[in-house]
C-alpha cells in the first residue's frame, strides 16, 4: 500500500528538543545502541550498554526508538542516579544486569581531611578504568568518610582487588549489594539564570559565581587589579584561576555602533562545581 511522503516524515520526526549527533563519537554510540537492540530482539537475550551521560542517554533513547525497541530502561543503581546504563531486556528473557556497587570506607585519623569526589574519581581512573565503566560516586552527608561507587561488575571486582588508597587516605573496599543500599540522596543542584552582554568567559563567570567569590575589580587605583587577583577560586574544579580584564572585545570583532541596547546572547551550558557545599550552578 502506498504511503504519502508526509506520513513518513511525520513518523520519523524527532522528539521535541532532540539534538542529533554532532560528531563521529556520538554517531558511533547510536549505531552501537541500535546493534544491541537488534541483537536483543532477534535472539531474545538481554543486552546492556556501558554507563551513559545525560547527553548519551538522550542519544540512546533516540537510537532505541529508531530501532523499534520498546523493552528497555535506564538504570543507574539507585533511583536518583545521573549516570545510567541502557538495559535492553526482551520479554521472557533472563536478566543479567552488569551493575554493581562498592562501598569505600576511609581509615583516616580523627580530624583529618577526607577525600572529595575528585579524589575518588582520580584514584579510580588511576586503575586504568575508563569513565564508561564507572557510574555515580555518592558521598552521603550523614556518613563522612564513606563513598558508594557504582560500576560495571568487572570494574567493581578490580576496585575491590586493587584500590587501597584514595589520595593520601587508606580505604577499605567492600562489595555492596544493590538491594541493601541505604537511602542515597543525589547532589543538590541550584539552577541559576543570568543575562550577559557578551559570551566572554569573564562576563559569564561574573554573572554566575556567587558574590564575594574569587578576585574582584575595583582595587586600589581604580581599574587596577587588586593584589590578590590571582588567588584560586573555590568554586572552580581543581583550583583554576579566572581573570577579568576591562576593555572591549577583540579588535577583529568590534561592537556594533548602531545597535541599541545590549546584545542578546544565550549561554547554552556553563557548569560551576563547588566541592565545599556539593552544589552545581548551571546556566
Amino acid at each position: 500500500m502506498a504511503r504519502s511522503i508526509e506520513d513518513g516524515a511525520e513518523a520519523q520526526r524527532p522528539a521535541r528538543g532532540y539534538i542529533p549527533p554532532q560528531n563521529d563519537k556520538e554517531r558511533f554510540l547510536m549505531r552501537h545502541i541500535e546493534d544491541l537492540a537488534r541483537t536483543a530482539q532477534a535472539r531474545g537475550i538481554p543486552r546492556y550498554s556501558s554507563f551513559l551521560s545525560d547527553r548519551e542517554q538522550a542519544l540512546a533513547q533516540a537510537a532505541l526508538s529508531k530501532a523499534g525497541c520498546s523493552c528497555w530502561r535506564l538504570e543507574g543503581g539507585y533511583p536518583e542516579a545521573e549516570r545510567k546504563i541502557a538495559a535492553i531486556e526482551p520479554e521472557d528473557a533472563w536478566t543479567d544486569s552488569p551493575l554493581a556497587c562498592v562501598r569505600l570506607d576511609c581509615r583516616a585519623a580523627p580530624g583529618a581531611d577526607l577525600p572529595a569526589h575528585r579524589d575518588y574519581l582520580g584514584s579510580l581512573m588511576g586503575l586504568a578504568l575508563k569513565r564508561e565503566a564507572l557510574g555515580d560516586i555518592v558521598l552521603p552527608a550523614d556518613a563522612p568518610g564513606t563513598a558508594y561507587v557504582f560500576a560495571l561488575a568487572q570494574a567493581a571486582r578490580l576496585i575491590c582487588e586493587e584500590l587501597v588508597q584514595v589520595g593520601r587516605t587508606a580505604v577499605s573496599c567492600t562489595p555492596q549489594p544493590l538491594e541493601e543500599l541505604p537511602g542515597l540522596a543525589p547532589e543538590q543542584r541550584v539552577l541559576h539564570t543570568a543575562a550577559v552582554s557578551s559570551l566572554r568567559l569573564d562576563a559569564v563567570l561574573a554573572a554566575m559565581l556567587p558574590r564575594g567569590c574569587g578576585p574582584h575589580r575595583g582595587g586600589p587605583g581604580g581599574d587596577q587589579p587588586p593584589a590578590h587577583r590571582k588567588r584560586p577560586c573555590p568554586c572552580l574544579r581543581g583550583g583554576y584561576f579566572y581573570h577579568t580584564r576591562p576593555g572591549p572585545l577583540c579588535p577583529d570583532r568590534p561592537a556594533r555602533q548602531d545597535q541599541k541596547g545590549p546584545p542578546d546572547h544565550r549561554v547554552l551550558s556553563v557548569s560551576i562545581v563547588n566541592h565545599n557545599d556539593r552544589r552545581k550552578s548551571v546556566c
